[in-house]
C-alpha cells in the first residue's frame, strides 16, 4: 500500500505486479497484471533528426486473470530504438507503471 498526501488530500493504491512484454513485428504489448484493471500506455519512436518523436497512445484493459494484449505500432512504425511505458489504474485513476517497457 502506498499513501500520498498533497495539499492536505491523501491518495492510497496498492501496487499491482505488472509484467509487460512487446512484440514489434506483430505490434502487440502482452502482459499480466491484476484483474479487470484499466491499462494504458504510451509507445515513442525517435525520428532520424534525433531530436523529434512519433508518438502513439493506447488503452485496454486487463481480463478477470490479469492478462491483457494490445495492438500497438497501427499508427507509428516500431524498430530498435522505440520505448514507452504501460501504466496499470485503480478505481481512482491512481497507477502502476512501467517506464522504458520497449527496447526492441
Amino acid at each position: 500500500m502506498v499513501e500520498i498526501e498533497s495539499e492536505g488530500e491523501k491518495a492510497q493504491t496498492t501496487v499491482v505486479p505488472l509484467i509487460a512484454s512487446v512484440d514489434p513485428i506483430a505490434g502487440i504489448i502482452d502482459g499480466q497484471t491484476a484483474p479487470n484493471r484499466a491499462i494504458g500506455g504510451w509507445v515513442d519512436m525517435p525520428l532520424d533528426d534525433g531530436c523529434s518523436y512519433e508518438s502513439e497512445e493506447w488503452a485496454g484493459t486487463s481480463n478477470t486473470s490479469g492478462h491483457f494484449q494490445v495492438s500497438v505500432g497501427t499508427s507509428i512504425s516500431l524498430d530498435r530504438r522505440a520505448f514507452g511505458s504501460v501504466y496499470v489504474y485503480d478505481a481512482n485513476g491512481n497507477a502502476t507503471f512501467t517506464l522504458s517497457l520497449i527496447h526492441i
